[in-house]
């Protein structure tokens, strides 16, 4: 007959799980005492709407890729992307440039 205790689980055999049958586990999470890494943070404007000044927008599709090199404000790209987007709040297709850096 199997040992019950007074919530009516089984009790285990002690010897059968002991603590020297399994090694001991390391620790998850962040060692104690590490640092918290500063990152920079950048200010990014969404694209808006230029019928109702939204900047809840809708990829529509993309229209055309281009590899083109240059500055904008002192920061290069690298590619031109031309998109048409909806706009959520009344519903119009504008197409917008989106100048990104694909290469590091």
């Amino acid at each position: 007959m199997d040992e019950r205790n007074n919530n009516g689980e089984r009790k285990q055999d002690k010897s059968a799980n002991s603590e020297a049958d399994f090694p001991a586990r390391k620790k998850r999470g962040r060692p104690k005492g590490s640092k918290n890494k500063r990152h920079e943070c950048v200010a990014v404007l969404p694209a808006r709407c230029v019928h109702c000044d939204s900047s809840e927008l809708i990829v529509e599709q993309t229209v055309k890729t281009r590899k083109i090199v240059g500055a904008m404000n002192g920061v290069k790209y690298d590619t031109v992307i031309w998109r048409d987007c909806r706009c959520k709040a009344c519903g119009r297709i504008n197409r917008y440039r989106y100048y990104e850096s694909k290469t590091s």
